[in-house]
């Protein structure tokens, strides 16, 4: 049997036995089946191995099968695996480390739970406990698929098909996401942006509750608006008796920059909600940091969850933050060599695409094959029309390219995520322990990939 029919083979079998909405079929890298991984690689069901720098969205942080993880559940399971909402060492032990790690030791408490969507619903929970009122998003954000995250999150593919609509008895007002330039379907600045809050809270009646935002957006290409606009929007809410929540699921603990993107940009949110790479790619678990006052609003028996915040968990997550703790000193210097073997192949073939990032993140954004976008306002409404036909034209042209070249990307053995507002950006997501030789090897098969659809 060939490695396609083999591969087939366990396609049909998941056909026939998961549902449907399980899978990623609009993602130009789906198809393998996976049944090993090792470090930075993936392997499929016929043995290729696959450099991965998807990383789980930063679930993988430390690479996969990590030994010293591993080694810390081994010894977590021969004393005690799991209890439901009942204190453990691991648990009260890990609860002091994250803590002090994070610098909140003498002013704040966590609380963990099971996954980033339930630790963005216990972030509003506390928002809205603390002050009824309306909860500020932002477009483009991904913050879970969960009902009562869902609405929050950037939905637009699904919503025709939203079985349950008005699930969410509060009010939510979405406001644009700064993407300055970035060919985004409502591109906006970091000024407008702001203008636009305020403009918000003087005509909304309700009080705000919360902010809940994400200091550089993840699933949605990894865009971030310069630092002074996070102070101001903090600055802003306060002013109004708001909450700002910063969801750092996906870019905080070392991927965005610092222990946390927001701090690394400046700023402080009120709640910081955590998860993926807490886990270190062995178990789930999340959480939620805040003022103690905050964290203690919720009463006794308001969050439960049967494996949150379980001993098993906890050692592991513990032994994550040990081993970010080691390699955090080289991480700065890992993510500007990371960017500049991309920005050398992207040089070389004299590619109109931009390298961009921070932290241990490269985005390659494919704005440069776009026209400068123009101020349809001053222009005839004939010429609007066709100026906006010849942009759509465009943004659907590229973003095919995208998916090829991340097709082609799959064949040469390189996973990497084809993300951004108008599917223009490919982001490249190593785990943390990647080596210099790991990310030169990556560089290749990205050539490999590129001179495979350039020269077709």
């Amino acid at each position: 049997m060939s490695c396609v029919d083999e591969n087939e083979k366990w396609q049909q079998r998941l056909g026939q036995s998961v549902g449907r909405s399980f899978g990623r079929l609009h993602d130009s890298q789906s198809g393998p089946v996976w049944q090993r991984a090792e470090g930075v690689y993936l392997i499929d069901v016929h043995g290729k191995r696959y450099i991965d720098f998807r990383c789980g969205y930063s679930a993988i942080n430390y690479g996969h099968t990590p030994t010293r993880l591993i080694q810390a559940a081994e010894s977590q399971m021969r004393k005690l695996s799991q209890l439901t909402q009942l204190p453990s060492v691991s648990m009260i032990e890990f609860a002091e480390q994250l803590l002090k790690f994070l610098g909140w030791t003498s002013t704040g408490k966590v609380l963990f739970n099971v996954s980033g969507a339930r630790a963005v619903e216990t972030s509003l929970k506390i928002a809205l406990r603390r002050r009824r009122g309306y909860v500020v998003c932002f477009q483009y954000g991904y913050h879970g698929r969960s009902l009562a995250t869902q609405p929050f999150s950037d939905a637009a593919s699904f919503s025709e098909h939203w079985p349950w609509p008005g699930i969410w008895n509060g009010e939510i007002c979405r406001l644009p996401y700064p993407t300055d330039d970035t060919l985004a379907a409502e591109p906006a600045s970091w000024t407008e942006v702001l203008e636009r809050f305020e403009q918000l809270l003087a005509r909304q009646r309700m009080p705000l509750a919360a902010v809940l935002v994400e200091p550089m957006l993840g699933a949605r290409g990894y865009l971030a608006p310069p630092d002074e606009f996070f102070k101001r929007l903090v600055a802003i809410a306060h002013k109004h008796g708001g909450l700002v929540i910063a969801d750092e699921v996906q870019v905080g603990l070392g991927r965005g920059g610092g222990r946390l993107t927001s701090h690394s940009q400046g700023w402080c949110p009120d709640l910081i909600v955590l998860g993926k790479s807490l886990g270190g790619g062995l178990f789930p678990i999340s959480a939620v940091l805040g003022h103690a006052n905050d964290i203690d609003s919720l009463p006794s028996g308001s969050e439960s969850e049967t494996f949150a915040a379980h001993p098993l968990a906890c050692a592991v997550a513990s032994a994550g933050l040990r081993e970010l703790e080691s390699i955090e000193p080289s991480l700065p210097v890992l993510g500007e060599k990371l960017r500049a073997v991309f920005r050398s192949i992207v040089e070389r073939w004299g590619l109109p695409i931009e390298v961009q990032g921070r932290g241990v993140v490269a985005v390659l954004d494919w704005r440069g094959v776009w026209p400068e976008r123009e101020l349809l306002s001053e222009i005839s409404p004939e010429r609007a029309v066709a100026g906006l036909k010849e942009r759509s034209e465009r943004l659907a042209a590229i973003a095919a390219a995208v998916g090829a070249v991340s097709r082609s990307c799959l064949e040469a053995g390189l996973l990497l995520h084809p993300s951004g507002p108008a599917g223009n950006r490919m982001i490249l997501l190593p785990p943390l322990i990647v080596t210099e030789e790991q990310i030169r090897e990556a560089g290749a098969r990205f050539e490999a990939a590129l001179e495979s659809f350039l020269c077709k």
